[in-house]
């Protein structure tokens, strides 16, 4: 599965300008506001031999031109993007059956072809273009680029580890080396066998517990935090919080508030009343320069328009923690970041690798 996200502007070429500030707006999508007709902008990526289905996530509105999708001088499809309505995000188009013969570097183009009468301008809004094999399922989320930390319990490595033992190092999967780690015992979190679909968790036993790595997001361009967890006390606040940026005033992260899950932007909570104690949660937080998305399940929860200070990347650990007055019992079973904001997408698919894994 290839996902080609128009937020990689420091990837692209073409003959519109990309660049990070006007280009990263409703949690990274892309808008190019071409002068006239024929601009184009030009992706390139690996694609092996094979059958692919092609999916597009955009949005339309009145100022939105029609636009060729082309792969190595090949058109695809070519979709109008004009709408007289209020511009809604997320709108989604599919074509199957897309015949690449031989594998290798290949070019993605998307190029202006026009626009309607009606239509203001000759802008695309994209958030996601999505290459993935036809009748192919299987799924990892190495497969969506940016995973710069992926702890699962279920590949936490020790000597003799078995139920009820400490956990002072979380192994990351993800291959950038970003393991959690605590010196100090009293901080550490327990293992448990068996505790979701068969598969173990680490679970804070009440008050601090706490794991950390630097992970910080030094791209600048925002990041997405995606947790299976369940959490013993909604009411007491960071029970449990996953935060990137720990104290840094960029930071973000999820977290329990005032019996809600909430996403936690520069040290405020922003809560959604999910007041559902001790059931496990799937919980996705989507960040990018002034646009934030929280998710339960895949189900979007929340949006705001918090800023981030897109020139001052979190400056502090990666961290999961329970604080001083949380009850025992808050369960992690996976933790995963991303170094950019996920499209749509690429969130719902790694949702559905979790809730298959954990039988959510």
């Amino acid at each position: 599965m290839i996902f080609i996200s128009p937020r990689f502007y420091h990837e692209a070429s073409g003959n519109m300008a990309i660049t990070a500030n006007d280009q990263l707006h409703r949690c990274g999508e892309v808008v190019c506001s071409p002068a006239a007709s024929g601009w184009w902008v030009d992706y390139k990526t690996y694609i092996q031999a094979g059958t692919y289905c092609l999916g597009i996530m955009f949005t339309p509105w009145e100022n939105r031109g029609i636009w060729d999708v082309i792969l190595d001088g090949e058109v695809l499809e070519t979709i109008d993007m004009y709408t007289n309505k209020s511009p809604v995000a997320g709108r989604r188009y599919l074509k199957t059956n897309i015949e690449v013969a031989n594998s290798g570097v290949k070019t993605l183009t998307l190029r202006n072809k026009g626009k309607r009468a009606a239509a203001t301008n000759y802008q695309i809004s994209l958030q996601e273009i999505v290459l993935y094999p036809d009748g192919v399922t299987s799924f990892s989320p190495v497969d969506v680029p940016g995973l710069s930390g992926w702890w699962s319990a279920d590949t936490i490595t020790g000597t003799g580890l078995s139920h009820g033992d400490p956990v002072s190092a979380w192994q990351d999967q993800s291959a950038s080396g970003n393991d959690l780690t605590q010196a100090t015992s009293a901080y550490w979190w327990e293992y448990r066998e068996n505790v979701i679909n068969g598969l173990p968790s680490v679970m804070s036993s009440g008050g601090i517990r706490l794991l950390d790595a630097p992970v910080w997001n030094t791209l600048r361009r925002g990041g997405t935090i995606i947790a299976v967890v369940k959490s013993s006390n909604y009411t007491v606040q960071q029970n449990p919080s996953i935060y990137n940026g720990n104290g840094s005033s960029n930071g973000y992260g999820i977290t329990t508030y005032q019996s809600s899950w909430s996403a936690l932007l520069g040290g405020v909570s922003w809560g959604q009343g999910d007041t559902a104690s001790n059931q496990w949660r799937i919980i996705s937080l989507v960040i990018s320069r002034g646009h934030t998305e929280l998710y339960r399940n895949g189900i979007p929860m929340m949006t705001t328009a918090w800023e981030t200070q897109h020139n001052i990347p979190p400056t502090d650990n990666f961290e999961i923690r329970t604080s001083a007055g949380s009850s025992p019992g808050t369960h992690l079973a996976e933790v995963l970041y991303y170094n950019y904001p996920i499209g749509p997408e690429a969130n719902a698919r790694v949702v559905r690798y979790l809730k298959e894994k954990y039988a959510l």
